[in-house]
């Protein structure tokens, strides 16, 4: 699988012992900025964000999890109804969710989280502040 060619050295570093999980990475990150261009993806020491302005996905491992099959994708919603391939939705304030999903390399494919994703980016990049 060829690279892109702005993908930056931290974010082949965070996924250093994992690169099982480099594909579905790619597959997202790819589907994520085809979405919103102009977005920019920031690495953090155990997270990598996309933002555009705001931050709207995150991307994580768990610490020492190298070798790990997964990893997690983060977002915003303004419901807590059950999701496909969910594993946490935790409560914030009326309208505000926070959702996490196992991302593994056979598990869901960046298509399918679309309206997830331009959700969150929606929720949080509203217009009169920070949400």
């Amino acid at each position: 699988m060829q690279e892109p060619a702005d993908l930056g050295f931290g974010e082949m570093a965070f996924f250093d012992g994992a690169q099982g999980l480099w594909p579905a990475y790619l597959a997202l990150r790819g589907h994520i900025l085809g979405m919103f261009p102009g977005c920019e993806v920031r690495v953090h020491g155990t997270q990598l964000s996309f933002r555009a302005p705001r931050p709207f996905a995150w991307v994580w491992r768990l610490p020492g999890a190298r070798g790990r099959a997964s990893f997690f994708l983060t977002f915003a919603t303004d419901h807590g109804g059950p999701l496909a391939h969910e594993t946490q939705a935790v409560y914030i304030r009326p309208g505000h969710w926070t959702r996490h999903l196992a991302v593994t390399a056979d598990g869901p494919q960046a298509m399918e989280l679309t309206d997830y994703i331009a959700a969150s980016h929606r929720l949080r990049n509203r217009k009169g502040g920070a949400s």
